[in-house]
């Protein structure tokens, strides 16, 4: 009497269905990521602008190859607000590269004034943005990834599970 049950097809449906569901995750985190750095945008404003920090600080670029480009924000009431970077951040859309001088930060709804100067004396071509989510973005991927891998981990375990089954010989055969 055969004591051993071969794996029905629902196992290797199952694994199937698992290995479908780690692309469909692998994939969206990537699209979301890619859709994230397409969407992203810099608003040039003037070398002496008005702006208001919105939800989150706001990013503060320069389109010049210039290094000596920077900037300053104060607020209505004297306070200096623009920290300047320690990373180099930079940032390509289109033709325009655009390297980040620093962030200005304060409450929702605060306004600012912006002065950028350079060396040259002449205005730099300066953007504003919200402070980018790199951190944020960055974990997402990895916990999409972490989520596909899984379920491609488990779906080939199953699978593997299921020819290992089949492919035994029965006790006592020969």
């Amino acid at each position: 009497m055969d004591t051993t049950r071969r794996p029905s097809r629902a196992w290797y449906v199952v694994s199937a269905g698992l290995l479908l569901a780690a692309v469909v995750v692998l994939l969206v985190g990537v699209l979301r990521l890619f859709s994230a750095l397409i969407s992203y945008e810099v608003d040039p404003v003037a070398a002496t602008a008005d702006v208001t920090i919105g939800d989150r600080p706001l990013a503060v670029w320069s389109a010049s190859e210039d290094p000596t480009v920077s900037c300053s924000a104060e607020s209505s009431a004297g306070e200096e607000s623009l920290r300047g970077t320690t990373v180099t951040q930079t940032f390509t859309k289109g033709s325009t590269t655009w390297r980040k001088l620093g962030s200005v930060r304060g409450a929702p709804g605060s306004a600012f004034t912006l002065e950028c100067s350079n060396a040259t004396g002449t205005p730099p071509m300066v953007g504003v943005s919200d402070e980018p989510r790199v951190l944020q973005q960055a974990r997402a991927v990895l916990l999409w990834t972490l989520g596909g891998g899984v379920l491609a981990v488990v779906g080939i375990a199953v699978g593997l599970t299921a020819l290992l089954r089949r492919r035994a010989r029965p006790h006592g055969a020969q």
